[in-house]
């Protein structure tokens, strides 16, 4: 059994889960730091990239990526450990053809917490790259998220496809509360990162303490009406699958069949326009979601969703709504009625994006 680190940025893992490293190379434990983001692409870049450079004491953009690497060489040596180079290009330098994906290294930008979608490619490259790598019984680590970096998100995002254990960091130097001066040995390793100490901490570090816990595995509720909903949730197959999950859904032969080896809650129908059932799937929605306790909630409509979405959120859960490929002409109910509550509002046509402020377009389930 390997501990497999899959740390964004070249000093990701160091500084968020030093100390554990640390500890699991005293245990002689096999470790293995797979490193993601570890090249910086091409002139010209953003004036914010510039501006990291010249904090990094740097102006050469080739010097600077040479130095990157031979900083992580040094801090892996120290520690001991195996580790992977990925190569893929840092946000604050990744482009589109020809253009900076994230020209602003801010909150409105590079660390809005909102992925780009012309990084959907990236992550299916990654997550196939690493899948290459990762073995069954390897215990994964990675970041939480904390400081809402696209890259942190995109790395967290697709080591939510693997179903082996893990475990997240909280990201350093992004957790807020008292720091302190890190242990003496992580220190040391920490030294070798000479252009981040001096960008980072301005030659002072100081981090808050460790924190790594057991990732809590996500659980999800399909939401649905039979017919055309329910063919283009089931569209989504290869994703939900990988989640613990259940189905609420009418009763009937397509979803008898399909969903035979699937948790299934049948709701109350018809509910278009139907107030009696519409009370009766609240009250359902109410007993369902404090049973299962689920972390998101997706539809593609129709009704049952609204109950269901209105009762999440009471709850604390995210919630997706794709809004059916066949609205072309206007919105459907549904959507407008959930698109106040939702987290993410999918249309599957650009010409759908219209009809909600909120709309994005992934791209098509049919």
């Amino acid at each position: 059994m390997r501990h497999v680190f899959i740390s964004p940025h070249l000093d990701d893992a160091v500084l968020s889960a030093g100390d554990f490293l640390l500890k699991l190379k005293k245990e002689n434990k096999k470790v293995l730091i797979v490193t993601v983001f570890t090249k910086f692409g091409k002139e010209p870049i953003s004036k914010d990239s510039k501006k990291y450079l010249k904090y990094s004491d740097f102006l050469s953009l080739e010097k600077f990526s040479q130095a990157r690497k031979f900083e992580d060489f040094q801090a892996m040596k120290k520690l001991e450990v195996k580790f992977i180079h990925l190569d893929f290009v840092d946000g604050g330098f990744r482009k589109n053809n020809g253009k900076v994906i994230y020209p602003n290294h801010d909150k409105s930008c590079l660390f809005s917490g909102k992925i780009s979608n012309v990084d959907e490619n990236l992550i299916t490259k990654l997550r196939k790259r690493l899948s290459q790598i990762i073995k069954s019984d390897d215990v994964l680590y990675g970041p939480k998220g904390i400081g809402k970096h696209v890259d942190h998100l995109i790395v967290r995002k697709v080591l939510a496809s693997f179903e082996n254990k893990q475990f997240l960091w909280m990201d350093q130097p992004y957790v807020k509360g008292i720091k302190k001066k890190p242990s003496k040995e992580k220190l040391e390793v920490i030294d070798c990162y000479k252009s981040q100490v001096k960008c980072l901490f301005k030659g002072r570090v100081r981090l808050k303490q460790e924190k790594i816990f057991k990732k809590k595995p996500v659980k999800i509720g399909l939401i649905s009406s039979r017919g055309g909903h329910f063919f283009q949730l089931m569209q989504l197959k290869n994703w939900w699958s990988n989640y613990d999950r259940f189905w609420t859904i009418d009763k009937g032969s397509d979803s008898k069949s399909l969903l035979k080896k699937e948790k299934v809650y049948y709701g109350f129908f018809p509910e278009h326009r139907n107030i009696l059932n519409t009370v009766r799937n609240t009250f359902l929605a109410i007993k369902l979601i404090f049973k299962e306790k689920p972390d998101l909630l997706i539809s593609c409509g129709a009704g049952i969703a609204v109950p269901f979405f209105y009762v999440g959120k009471l709850f604390g859960c995210k919630l997706i709504f794709i809004e059916p490929y066949d609205f072309i002409k206007n919105s459907s109910l549904t959507g407008r009625l959930v698109a106040p509550i939702v987290d993410k509002l999918l249309v599957q046509q650009k010409l759908q994006e219209k009809f909600y402020k909120n709309a994005e377009y992934w791209g098509s389930l049919l």
